[in-house]
């Protein structure tokens, strides 16, 4: 983010601006940290905070695309009710080929 800021004005933004920054998108949910890639995407749906959110990540392209489905977060609620567990957010990354790269390879 640093060297595309940089060359967009010519001026190069400290580091602590960037991780503040991604902080604040973070929080207001504009943006997912992909924790399998140590990397961060612009959140493509409108949901709420406590819904379960699915990336769907291609290793061969890169490509991720998020999904969300509600059958899958009443799933997840209970189990986390029965445990007596309150989810502050739920992220899950799956890893695999996407329908482009799947076909490429046939």
């Amino acid at each position: 983010m640093i060297e595309q800021l940089a060359s967009a004005n010519g001026r190069r933004p400290a580091p602590i601006s960037i991780y503040r920054a991604l902080d604040y998108l973070l929080e207001h949910g504009l943006v997912h940290r992909l924790a399998t890639r140590n990397a961060f995407v612009a959140c493509g749906h409108r949901h709420s905070a406590s819904e379960p959110i699915l990336f769907l990540i291609c290793d061969s392209c890169g490509k991720v695309d998020e999904a969300t489905s509600p059958d899958l977060a009443v799933s997840l609620g209970a189990a986390a009710n029965s445990a007596g567990f309150h989810t502050r957010n739920c992220v899950i990354e799956l890893a695999g080929r996407c329908a482009a790269c799947r076909e490429q390879h046939l």
